[in-house]
Parts: C-alpha cells; sequence; structure tokens
C-alpha cells in the first residue's frame, strides 16, 4: 500500500472488516484506544482500594464490636460467648 494510506486489520477479524485510515487518523484511534485502557484501569484500581478500605473498615468495626460485646457481658473478664455460664433451666 501507499505510505499515507494503510490497510489495517484488526487482530481475529476478517479483511472486510478492515478500516481504511491515513497514518494519522490511524495514529488518533490507537491513542484514544490506549486513553481508553489506561482510563479503564485506574477506575478499577480506584474501586479496588475502596473496597479494601470498605473492608478493613468492617473489620475494625467487627473487632470493635466483639471487644464491647465480652466487656458486657462479663464485666470486663474478657470471655468468648460460648464459654459464659450456662443459665440452668431443668430445676425451674
Amino acid at each position: 500500500y501507499s505510505m499515507e494510506f494503510g490497510i489495517f486489520v484488526k487482530e481475529g477479524y476478517h479483511s472486510r472488516h478492515a478500516v481504511l485510515y491515513d497514518a494519522k487518523s490511524w495514529s488518533d484511534h490507537k491513542r484514544r484506544q490506549l486513553a481508553d485502557r489506561l482510563s479503564r484501569q485506574e477506575l478499577a484500581e480506584k474501586q479496588l482500594q475502596q473496597e479494601l478500605a470498605e473492608r478493613q473498615k468492617c473489620v475494625l468495626l467487627n473487632i470493635q464490636r466483639q471487644k464491647g460485646f465480652h466487656q458486657i457481658v462479663n464485666n470486663g473478664r474478657k470471655m468468648h460467648p460460648l464459654y459464659l455460664p450456662q443459665i440452668d433451666r431443668s430445676k425451674e
């Protein structure tokens, strides 16, 4: 093909899907594609960071809640709820 016109076929496409680009519009097209991909990547990373922060916050909240629960139930003696003295209902 001549220098200023090229037929660019996307990989895996049939040749009738080939698009006729001149060199400038091709490089613009490529640049746009790259920018798209980068912005998508950044978005994904941002979402991941948010999820991690949320999860960490949840974990911290859970730990605090458990501590509070143990203290309330056992006057500050930290015992697992399973080992708390059971009320014996058989005598009632």
